[in-house]
Order: structure tokens, then sequence, then C-alpha cells
């Protein structure tokens, strides 16, 4: 009789090791709410905002009239954007405990909130010209504020237990004028000038000038 045909088993893959040949997964935001008219664009492909909406870096986030959104990042960061906001992620940290880490969003126009309920990454703010219009650290030892939660705009609101928060409204009209205000935290304007906690600065980020600092209203 034929002697019968050994037929081998397929032997699985076994994926390479930390470091070998593939790109490990990308660093995700967290999706949390949405209202109105909200896009994110990623790798090209063009979405409306809903729960499982990827956010990652290279993504873009664009809202329209009376529209906002918020999301949240691994180190706890909370991200809040008002209407007409034009935001893009340009890198997110992949260790959330990194303290020197440093999560860096653009802003092309817009109300922006950024919020820090606990320590974590640094949170770094371009412009459309990639120049820096304002950083945010929480702080360990950071108090919590004694005056109530604000709302800076609409879909945007600060609470009294977050260890950093600061807004940054660009001028309806204009896209040079930015205000920055300082709630709690680490607050910096452009690379080295800080803000200190209740004041908010009016800069022309195009003349990389100071027009007026007061404390928030």
């Amino acid at each position: 009789p034929a002697e019968a045909e050994v037929v081998e088993e397929p032997t699985a893959e076994v994926p390479a090791e930390a470091g070998g040949e593939f790109d490990p997964l990308p660093v995700l935001a967290s999706f949390s709410t949405s209202e109105g008219e909200v896009t994110v664009i990623t790798g090209g492909e063009e979405n409306s905002a809903a729960p499982d909406t990827r956010i990652m870096a290279g993504s873009q986030i664009i809202t329209g009239d009376n529209s906002g959104i918020e999301f949240l990042l691994e180190d706890g960061s909370i991200i809040q954007l008002g209407a007409n906001t034009i935001l893009d992620i340009r890198e997110l940290a992949d260790d959330p405990a990194d303290s020197a880490a440093e999560n860096i969003l653009a802003l092309s126009a817009g109300d922006f909130l950024l919020r820090q309920p606990q320590p974590g990454n640094i949170l770094v703010l371009l412009d459309s010209d990639d120049n820096i219009l304002g950083s945010l650290q929480a702080s360990a030892t950071a108090a919590e504020s004694e005056k109530p939660p604000r709302s800076t705009a609409r879909h945007l609101a600060q609470e009294t237990s977050d260890q950093a928060a600061m807004a940054i409204n660009f001028a309806p009209d204009s896209d040079a004028v930015v205000r920055l205000s300082c709630f709690a935290g680490q607050c910096t304007l452009g690379d080295s000038l800080v803000i200190a906690v209740g004041e908010e600065v009016v800069v022309n980020r195009v003349e990389r000038v100071v027009l007026s600092e007061e404390p928030i209203s």
C-alpha cells in the first residue's frame, strides 16, 4: 500500500520582541464628549466626532459654529475646544508618568482650555507658524483654587479641583492677537515668560509682543 502523505501543520509566526521589526501601537487620546459639528481628520480620513473616533498624533480637530469637544490625554489632561477652533495634535507623550515628556498641540484659531486634574506631562501649545504660544504643567503641591469654577467660553469650563488650567483664546477679528489666562499650575507664555496664577496676558503672536497683562476679570 502507498505510504500516507505527511502534512506539516503551519507554524505560527512569533511577534518580534520590543524594539524589533513591528512598530509600537500609536498613543491615542480618548474621546469624551462633543456637541454640534466636530470633524476629526486622521491619515487623510475625515470623520465626524463619535465615541469610537481615533485621536492621535497627526490628527486635526475642527469645530463648527456653536460646537465643542472634550477629549483626554493618557496622563489625564483634559482638552476642551470651543466653536470655530482648529487644533492639530503634533506629538503625544508615551509615558504619562514622565513629568519631562511633552504633549505638543498646535492651535490655529478659536477657543481652547487645557486642564490637568493631577500632575502629568508638560502641555505645549504652538500656533500655526510653530511658535510656542504657551505651556502648562501641574505641580504636585498645587493648591486648590479658592475661586469658583470659571467658564471661559461656551463649551469651556475650568474646575476648582484642577491642579493646572490655562485658557487660550484667539481674537475673533484677528489671528494675530491671542489671550492666555492662567487659572492654576505653572503657566508659561512663549518658552520662558511665567504667567502668574490669576493673570491674563494678551499678546500679538506675530510680532511677539505683550499687549496687556492684568488680573482675570
